[in-house]
């Protein structure tokens, strides 16, 4: 494979470097605390919501606020999210799965955070169900026959059949059954999917007149304060403008750029080595590591063996 040099930005990913599995809080892992990461993306997403959202850069954003019952690592393996374990029938056609009890939902302002619970688990696969909310998971999820909640911290699925790697499908993300204004199902005229409230490590602080999507750092969340206090998504209509803000600095990551502006981001950050910091990767699945809380992250490929 050729090597050549690629900007690119995979902000759950730093997220996981930059938060070790912890008890809600500031984090003892000897790791800065502070600061803001600003990225750009090439166009605006459409809903903030991980249940009507189909593209990439809603993605990317619901990654940080939302969690699933489980999990997938950087190593590609299943771990506990909002579920801290589970059981699986012999014959494969049950998961029941234990949730955390110490997990709340981002307060609305002024109010009390609100605890996460089954009954939120059974409301999203519901919403997420009905035959009037628009969403490409529905397919995803027609092998569940029913959903049961056993006490506030339990719930059981039942499968129409076995299948193969079942449970990385819990990995869809759960969304509060306060949330929505409509309790029976979800459409992008909602005032949910342009203001989510989530359980996970960033909180929807607001959106730009000039449709920045600003994010908070989650004082609460259950793994453990981020140690990055605010990130910073700006859209951009034309990809080489982008790339232009990253080497002039008015951004410190995007997602992609062209490979014929990779000698004029090499050049940048050559002359800029005291922000930048480069990563050797072999996909957007990776661990990264990081000297700086603000810095243009160059990802460059590994030589194919």
């Amino acid at each position: 494979m050729k090597r050549i040099l690629v900007v690119l930005l995979l902000i759950v990913a730093t997220v996981i470097a930059l938060s070790t599995t912890a008890e809600a809080g500031r984090k003892k892992d000897n790791k800065p605390d502070g600061g803001s990461l600003s990225y750009g993306e090439y166009g605006r997403p459409a809903t903030l919501d991980p249940i009507t959202s189909n593209e990439m850069i809603s993605l990317r954003i619901t990654e940080l606020i939302f969690n699933g019952l489980v999990g997938i690592n950087e190593k590609q393996e299943i771990v506990p999210e909002l579920a801290e374990k589970w059981d699986r029938s012999a014959d494969g056609r049950t998961y029941t799965f234990f949730l955390r009890k110490d997990v709340t939902w981002h307060p609305k302002e002024g109010e009390e955070p609100k605890p996460f619970t089954a009954e939120d688990v059974i409301f999203t696969y519901k919403i997420m169900m009905h035959p009037k909310t628009i969403t490409p998971l529905k397919v995803r999820y027609e092998f569940i026959l029913a959903v049961e909640k056993i006490d506030d911290y339990t719930v059981k699925f039942t499968l129409k059949r076995p299948i193969l790697n079942a449970l990385a499908k819990f990995s869809f993300k759960v969304i509060p059954k306060h949330g929505p204004r409509n309790p029976l199902y979800l459409t992008r005229d909602d005032h949910f999917v342009q203001n989510p409230i989530g359980t996970g490590p960033y909180i929807l602080k607001n959106i730009t007149a000039e449709r920045e999507i600003i994010l908070n750092a989650n004082d609460n969340y259950f793994k453990g304060r981020p140690h990055i206090d605010k990130l910073i998504a700006k859209p951009f209509a034309d990809q080489n403008i982008m790339t232009q803000a990253l080497m002039f600095n008015a951004i410190d990551m995007i997602v992609l750029v062209n490979p014929r502006t990779s000698p004029r981001s090499r050049a940048t950050s050559a002359s800029s080595s005291s922000r930048t910091t480069r990563f050797r990767t072999h996909s957007l699945d990776t661990t990264y590591g990081t000297r700086s809380l603000r810095t243009s992250v160059c990802a460059k490929p590994l030589p194919t063996p």
